[in-house]
């Protein structure tokens, strides 16, 4: 029996929120099942680095690679599933990667649509996509039972200040 392979292609581990939303999914592969590798670019490995690293088969540095190059590299190593963590149209995407179709299946974690017929799926849950409401979108929608949004935080401390302000509500971002 093949294990089939799965690829996300993700930014930067080290910097990033994006791996925290992977990190469930991947951790609860059945990996007798499934064979998980990491495409990411890694500028500066660190501790958060390390705490993904072990939850992949394999870890390919893109780093130095093109997208029609990751692409290639994708297809050349049979991968079965392309999976956009949820980077959609951000600032760093490798949607590029996904439109070349290196694998049969590709999927995305983005809460919206891509817009390309590349990726064939979507995953999504019922308060994103109510199930009555017309398909917006070029994905086939996939939905998960409770919510799309698997967040595991990250384990170091994070410092947080807070100030109290006259000025009334205080918006506050955990981006770093």
């Amino acid at each position: 029996d093949k294990k089939i392979k799965i690829a996300f292609v993700c930014r930067f581990i080290s910097s990033e929120d994006e791996p925290f939303f992977v990190k469930t999914i991947v951790k609860h592969l059945n990996k007798t099942q499934f064979e998980v590798i990491l495409y990411a670019e890694e500028r500066s490995p660190n501790e958060r680095t390390e705490q993904f690293k072990h939850l992949f088969d394999t870890w390919v540095d893109i780093g130095e690679m093109n997208e029609s190059e990751i692409a290639e590299h994708i297809y050349q190593a049979q991968v079965d599933i392309a999976a956009d963590p949820g980077s959609g149209h951000a600032g760093g995407h490798y949607l590029g990667v996904m439109a070349r179709q290196p694998t049969p299946i590709q999927v995305t974690f983005s809460p919206m649509t891509l817009g390309l017929e590349s990726i064939h799926y979507r995953f999504t849950d019922s308060v994103l996509d109510p199930i009555d409401a017309p398909i917006k979108g070029a994905e086939t929608l996939l939905y998960l039972p409770d919510t799309l949004l698997c967040y595991t935080p990250p384990l170091e401390n994070v410092s947080i200040q807070l100030r109290a302000t006259s000025e009334g509500i205080c918006f506050v971002s955990f981006n770093q």
